[in-house]
């Protein structure tokens, strides 16, 4: 399996945290006994009894996705990775002992046109034609926010009312306007 992001630093900061507090806290597990954190420049996450390897890659250098044939992938922020980082990840997904093969991306839209929307951005819901699940989900539906939370949004992009759109409504907006001076 591969978790990805769109930086090393970002996986280092956002993805190992991430799995750490969900293994200890969620599923109960102890670090040591029943999973094992490498965090050197190429990191892994060892589940030490199904001896599962979780590799956490960066999209920035998506040249280097070589290799393993894997059975799922996760991946953050799919909206600042590069088309072929796509590429490369969706091509390894191949393990042959896979009983199922699995991609689940999460993050906010970055505007329009760059491949995740092309891949990413239909109804809410299934679609059948993709072999796809699409979630939508709102700031507001995070109960773990703080309210101030929305409201800082509304301060920062009050704007851009497109990037406010798709970071407080999970929706795909352009971000680029037709004139050089918004003001």
């Amino acid at each position: 399996s591969w978790a990805v992001a769109p930086t090393l630093q970002q996986v280092k900061d956002t993805l190992i945290p991430t799995f750490y507090e969900v293994l200890t806290n969620e599923y109960k597990l102890e670090e040591g006994t029943d999973f094992e954190i490498n965090e050197s420049n190429n990191p892994q996450i060892k589940l030490l009894k199904s001896r599962q390897v979780i590799t956490l890659r960066s999209a920035h250098r998506p040249e280097r996705m070589v290799g393993p044939s894997i059975s799922h992938i996760l991946g953050t922020e799919p909206g600042l990775w590069p088309t072929l980082a796509f590429q490369k990840c969706s091509s390894r997904l191949r393990c042959p002992r896979a009983v199922t093969r699995q991609e689940m991306h999460e993050g906010t839209h970055e505007g329009l046109g760059n491949y995740y929307e092309q891949e990413a951005n239909f109804d809410e819901g299934v679609n059948e034609e993709r072999n796809a699940v699409r979630v939508i989900l709102e700031t507001e539906d995070n109960e773990f926010l703080p309210d101030s939370y929305g409201r800082n949004l509304d301060r920062i992009y009050e704007h851009d009312p497109q990037k406010l759109q798709s970071y407080k409504k999970g929706i795909f907006v352009g971000f680029t306007r037709g004139t050089a001076y918004w003001e």
